[in-house]
């Protein structure tokens, strides 16, 4: 009988499984592992901060909403326009008496919005709460980061690197540190999730991860303006990622 010939395996194949290989991929995470525990760590004073500005401005909102005030605990970032003498918010020295008449700030943020209406359902006015679903929200952020770094296979010095720019960059101190600056996590969440999903469609085209893209991107711009920058980052990433259906990037398609 003729001997059927073996399917040729790709070269890369065996070294994947290779002993060597397994270490290495094992040292990534340990080491990515003690990244994030380090970052989330070092904002743990933040634990110790209280509120700040615009977080006073949330709980009295809050603390209205729950007397029956008409106000909307999805719209905490609605500050609407320069109240009255006779208005509370006036009253209370949130609006001092230089404040301009047309001054006016509406931001339509819903998503951070009901997650610090749901930290003053479960914790009331105890800071220390709101702060650690900041830092949970920071861990979760970490974690998609390197699900990303994972999933575009970075080389593995550069994969360590940006791992630890990312995560101890002194940049995310505020975003952390204020609870009302939440919103930037929440969008920097979701821009992470619908690029993982993107990437995730290029692998294996399947509509689902699509609609899940969409809906991340939505997300984020629920959580911040800045999330419409998902619009362009889905872009380059089909420039420099083309689906694995086709053979060409965008960037080769329209160059080519």
């Amino acid at each position: 009988m003729r001997e059927q010939p073996s399917t040729p395996r790709p070269e890369h194949a065996d070294a994947d499984r290779s002993p060597e290989s397994s270490r290495d991929s094992r040292r990534r995470r340990l080491l990515a592992g003690a990244i994030i525990c380090v970052a989330v760590g070092s904002h743990l004073p933040s634990l110790r901060w209280g509120f700040l500005y615009d977080d006073y401005i949330h709980q009295f909102m809050l603390q209205r909403i729950e007397h029956g005030d008409p106000a909307r605990a999805w719209s905490l970032f609605d500050f609407g326009v320069r109240p009255g003498p006779q208005n509370p918010m006036f009253e209370w020295g949130f609006y001092p008496w230089w404040t301009d008449p047309d001054f006016k700030i509406r931001f339509f943020r819903p998503i951070t919005s009901l997650s610090i209406a749901a930290d003053y359902w479960l914790y009331g006015g105890w800071a220390p709460g709101y702060h650690l679903t900041s830092l949970g929200l920071f861990a979760v952020l970490l974690v998609l980061v390197y699900r990303l770094y994972r999933a575009l296979e970075l080389p593995g010095t550069a994969f360590l690197w940006a791992m630890a720019i990312m995560a101890l960059s002194d940049i995310h101190s505020l975003p952390v540190g204020w609870i009302a600056n939440r919103n930037a996590l929440w969008v920097a969440v979701f821009l992470v999730a619908m690029l993982l999903s993107l990437h995730s469609y290029r692998a294996r085209p399947r509509y689902s991860m699509l609609v899940l893209a969409v809906v991340c991107f939505l997300l984020a711009c629920g959580s911040k303006e800045s999330g419409i920058i998902g619009l362009p980052l889905a872009v380059l990433h089909e420039w420099l990622y083309p689906p694995a259906a086709s053979p060409q990037s965008l960037r080769d398609r329209l160059f080519a």
